[in-house]
């Protein structure tokens, strides 16, 4: 296998053909298997090919294909960034902009989080939706959204990495220069920033002895940065 996702008591896994297979609960359809049936073995997901990476938030999923990225799974608070009226997608769907797939090369990663969606584009903008509730989108409001844009400060350098997981509710970019922000849940300390107050907009993690951070996993309750 090239790579394995791990969510909320589901796992994908991307072989090195680009086939996607799938496993264990499924009761919102994130394993994209055109049902709501658990799954004891990986199950190969229909319709997908020449995927190149994937993630997996609680209950839902992403998969990045040639033609675009796809989302399945758990809706309720729009973190698939499609208007399904709370509906789940137990099949793959394409994400759009302006009715027109959104091109697989334009997108340079995404990142599942809890209930919510991070989507890192080319031109430097970070995208977000899905659940609010403690700022998690990072775009100064705590309102769940089917589609927001991240607001980063204006002295901000362009994102290169996004870090979150599939219980988090907080969410981490690395930018260029190394620089870290952070935005979301942080009732623990979990973003880094001296206080634990959450931040609906992005705040500078605060590393000792200017940590060079390359990779960032967090969780409800605690972040890990290597």
């Amino acid at each position: 296998a090239k790579s394995a996702a791990v969510g909320g008591e589901f796992t994908l896994i991307l072989t090195n053909s680009g086939r996607v297979y799938g496993c264990g609960s499924n009761e919102f359809g994130q394993l994209g298997l055109a049902s709501a049936q658990k799954s004891h073995i990986p199950e190969i997901i229909d319709g997908l090919s020449s995927v190149k990476s994937i993630s997996a938030g609680r209950a839902f999923s992403l998969i990045r294909a040639d033609d675009g990225l796809y989302v399945m799974g758990d809706n309720t608070y729009g973190q698939l960034c499609h208007n399904t009226e709370g509906s789940s997608l137990i099949v793959p769907k394409i994400l759009e902009s302006n009715n027109n797939p959104i091109p697989s090369d334009s997108v340079i990663s995404f990142k599942a989080g809890k209930e919510s969606t991070y989507i890192l584009f080319k031109d430097g903008t970070v995208d977000a939706c899905g659940l609010n509730s403690v700022g998690q989108l990072g775009n100064k409001t705590f309102n769940d959204s089917f589609r927001t844009t991240v607001s980063f400060p204006s002295s901000a350098n362009n994102v290169i990495y996004i870090g979150s997981g599939p219980s988090a509710e907080s969410v981490f970019y690395i930018t260029e220069g190394g620089t870290v922000y952070g935005n979301g849940l942080n009732d623990r300390g979990q973003l880094g920033i001296g206080s634990i107050d959450n931040s609906n907009s992005p705040v500078v993690a605060e590393f000792p002895n200017n940590a060079n951070v390359r990779d960032i996993s967090a969780s409800n309750t605690h972040t890990v940065t290597w």
